[in-house]
């Protein structure tokens, strides 16, 4: 019995050393178990891309949803978006989730700024987009068409995939 415990303490300490060590020398954990749902890059502009963009399916009845997406800016200027659209739904808009008072709170943002050579990142529990007023059900498997548009006027139509709602 002794024996048999000993084994299994050196087991584990065995995986948490084999984990420290990847983690050090990758700077990612060994085990992600939500890895994102699509890397499909899409240009915005020569020097500017997403990637990363995904909905949340629903279930019926449910009216609004949230969607994700990294973008990045490789350019000498900062990239700001000022409005998001989508004929899936009636209002879509840029919102950011906070902690207040011990709970999560959201909030309309009116400019998503891009810096340069930076990644902005829309991501649960953070920037996020946000659908209201569905006009139609989003299922798994389907793609969105949402439209980005910048201050200068300049308009970005994306597929965003639907995620089964699990998903991050």
């Amino acid at each position: 019995m002794k024996l048999a415990k000993i084994g299994i303490v050196c087991f584990i300490a065995f995986l948490l050393a084999f984990s420290v060590a990847y983690y050090e020398k990758t700077k990612k954990p060994f085990y992600q178990p939500d890895p994102l749902p699509s890397s499909e890059v899409q240009r915005l502009t020569d020097k500017a891309y997403v990637d990363y963009a995904r909905i949340k399916a629903t279930i019926p009845g449910i009216k609004v949803t949230s969607g994700y997406l990294n973008i990045t800016n490789k350019g000498a200027d900062t990239i700001r978006f000022t409005h998001v659209e989508t004929d899936a739904a009636k209002h879509t808009e840029f919102h950011r989730m906070f902690l207040r008072d011990s709970r999560m709170a959201m909030r309309k943002i009116e400019v998503i700024e891009v810096k340069p050579n930076e990644t902005f990142k829309l991501e649960p529990n953070g920037y996020h987009l946000m659908l209201m007023g569905l006009t139609q059900r989003f299922k798994a498997g389907e793609t969105i068409k949402v439209t980005l548009i910048r201050d200068n006027g300049e308009r970005y139509t994306l597929d965003f995939p639907v995620m089964a709602v699990k998903a991050k």
